[in-house]
């Protein structure tokens, strides 16, 4: 799967769009492939993309899911004030069995939890789910 995002806008309980009350702290975070914490900047006229668990192991590990989250805003400033963007998901079909690519590089290893050979992606999905939400 890929996930392209827009950048962030910000709305106050009007509609109107607004700077981000909290340009310092909030928005979007990841997890550098050396274990970092690091807040992801673009502009408003870019698209960014993160991959994410079925391609690394489509891949067997040669491309990476991002792990990351949003940190909102904080502060008197942020009152009334919402953090909007758009994401567009693309996914395998749901009855795809999942099977990693063979490695001929020697580099790949499929570093996610719940993939057995075999799921497929609608499978795969419910076992991640459970995992972030239960």
């Amino acid at each position: 799967s890929l996930t392209g995002l827009t950048s962030a806008m910000f709305t106050d309980c009007k509609g109107n769009q607004v700077d981000n009350p909290d340009p310092q702290k909030c928005g979007l975070y990841v997890k550098s492939r050396k274990g970092e914490t690091v807040r992801v900047t673009y502009t408003k006229d870019c698209i960014a993309y993160q991959v994410g668990e079925s391609s690394e192991v489509m891949s067997n590990g040669v491309l990476k899911a991002t792990p990351h989250c949003v940190v909102g805003a904080e502060g008197e400033a942020a009152l009334g004030v919402a953090r909007n963007t758009f994401a567009v998901f693309m996914q395998p079909k749901w009855d795809l069995v999942l099977e990693a690519a063979e490695d001929k590089s020697g580099t790949g290893e499929v570093e996610t939890k719940g993939f057995t050979p075999g799921i497929n992606f609608g499978e795969f999905t419910d076992i991640k789910l459970n995992e972030y939400y239960s």
